[in-house]
């Protein structure tokens, strides 16, 4: 006799995967000599399926920055050493995330988005010598 294996079975993350949003989102830039704050942002963030971990993020905000993360229980945390460059006009970010990064859903459908990095600032390619800090953070619901 043979047991069938099923595949339905679900696996780490899967009530995170879908898409997710918020209206009052956060984002902040701090330790720098151009600080600034964005108050009640309009994000959507797709939450998928990737190989080499759990789940991967991606923030309409900046669609070309794709995170790694990690599920235990009702967090996702973002892996360790990812990076993603954003360009703004002559200038180009160099974010670093940090571990502190992540998804929390302690409820079906509703949860909180902090995202955390640090970034190296160049302006037409020559380093401005600036490291700045960067928060994202969000009360979000799953669409």
């Amino acid at each position: 006799m043979t047991t069938a294996c099923s595949s339905d079975e679900a696996g780490p993350g899967d009530a995170f995967l879908g898409t997710w949003t918020t209206t009052t989102g956060t984002q902040s830039v701090i330790d720098c000599q151009f600080a600034s704050k964005k108050e009640n942002l309009s994000i959507t963030y797709t939450v998928a399926k990737t190989d080499g971990a759990d789940l991967q993020l991606t923030s309409s905000a900046d669609a070309n920055c794709t995170l790694k993360a990690k599920v235990v229980g009702q967090r996702a945390t973002v892996l360790e050493n990812q990076t993603c460059v954003r360009k703004e006009d002559r200038y180009e970010d160099t974010y670093k995330f940090a571990t502190t990064s992540v998804l929390d859903m302690p409820q079906a459908g509703t949860g909180t988005i902090k995202l955390e990095a640090t970034f190296k600032r160049s302006l037409d390619g020559l380093d401005t010598g600036f490291e700045c800090g960067f928060t994202e953070e969000a009360p979000i619901k799953k669409q």
